[in-house]
Order: C-alpha cells, then structure tokens, then sequence
C-alpha cells in the first residue's frame, strides 16, 4: 500500500511488490490472480475501515439523543483522525485519492464513499430536526453543504500527514469550516465550552 500511494498504482511494478513482501516476483501470482486483485483488496479494506469506525446509522438517534450537533461535528473529525493514525489506513486513502483520476475502480470507490458520508450526514441533520436541535431544513442539503468542503480539507490533511509534513493549519481550517457550519445552522456561534470540546474526544457510540 506505501509503494502505491509513494508512486501511483500503475506505476509500482509486481518485482517492487514482491521485494517489498520478500518474496519472489512469481510468488505474488500464487496469492492474487493479478496485480488489479491487489486495489480491490484496498478497496475492501478501505470500506471495512471506514464503516468500522463510526458508530452504526441506527444509534444515531439515540446518539444525539446525548450528544448536541456542535459535539457531533467536532467529534466527526475526532473519529477520522483516530482512523488515520494508523499508516496503513492514511496510505489507503492517498492511494485511492490518487487512482481516482486514472483508474475506474478507483473512481467508482471514492464516489460510492462520498455518497456513503453524505448519507451519513444527511441521516443525523434528518435526526436533529426532527429532535428540533437545529432549524427545521432539507436535510440533504445541509449534508453535502457541510461535506463537500470537509472532503476536500480532508484529501489536503491526508496529503499532508503522508508526506510526513505538519498537518495543525489544515486542522485550523477544518475548526474555522466548522465553526462556520454551525454559525449559519444555527443562528449562533459555539460558546467558549463549546468550542474547548474541539480535540476532544467524546465517547458516542
């Protein structure tokens, strides 16, 4: 996955595979029937992750039952940090960030993931408005104006933290987008208690 996501799927010969592992460049061929079975392993591996790591759609209810919107964002971010810290998982994410372009597997698993996040999101505004936490609203529409930004600082955080370069102005900029989210969501901005939660971890699920 590190080779992948240094140079480009298309562009890591099976040899550099094989010495990676310490194997023999035949060997490969007795555990995947080819190079492509490798990306659909990232891939799965990829989805099993990500779904792993948030708490189940149907606690979701029950969630923010406990769990006010402005913790709820602030510990989104939390929960894909806590992801990331695990190499194998940010080197995933640059690898599929980088075959999206070049590659359709690729491109049709991003696109699903995205769709899965919106979802996600758009599922816990549906929640809050109808717990009246937030002013009632599309749902959908405050999903994908939250997300889309947040994915997108998201792919910088990880091109960042892969190249081993400092990653606290992305986080900055990710707390500023929040901020503004709940400003214009709510009419208000996060209180000085509100915003000491941001870092935090908060257990929700």
């Amino acid at each position: 996955v590190h080779l992948f996501a240094l140079h480009g799927f298309a562009a890591v010969p099976v040899r550099d595979i094989a010495r990676a592992v310490g194997i023999k460049d035949a060997s490969i061929y007795s555990h995947f029937a080819s190079k492509d079975e490798l990306l659909d392993i990232i891939i799965d591996h990829f989805r099993a992750a990500f779904w792993s790591s948030i708490p189940p759609v149907e606690k979701l209810e029950w969630i923010l039952a406990r769990c006010p919107p402005w913790a709820f964002l602030v510990q989104g971010f939390s929960l894909f940090k806590q992801r990331v810290e695990d190499p194998v998982m940010a080197w995933t994410y640059q690898v599929l960030m980088r075959e999206k372009f070049s590659n359709n597997r690729a491109a049709e698993a991003w696109a699903a993931h995205r769709e899965h996040v919106i979802g996600y999101v758009e599922t816990a505004f549906r929640v809050m408005v109808a717990k009246e936490l937030i002013p009632a609203r599309d749902p959908r529409g405050l999903a994908r104006l939250y997300e889309y930004p947040m994915l997108l600082l998201l792919e910088n955080y990880i091109t960042e933290l892969c190249n081993g370069r400092p990653t606290q102005a992305i986080e900055d900029e990710i707390f500023r987008h929040k901020r503004f989210f709940f400003e214009l969501l709510t009419g208000s901005a996060p209180d000085a208690e509100m915003e000491a939660q941001n870092g935090k971890n908060q257990t929700i699920g």
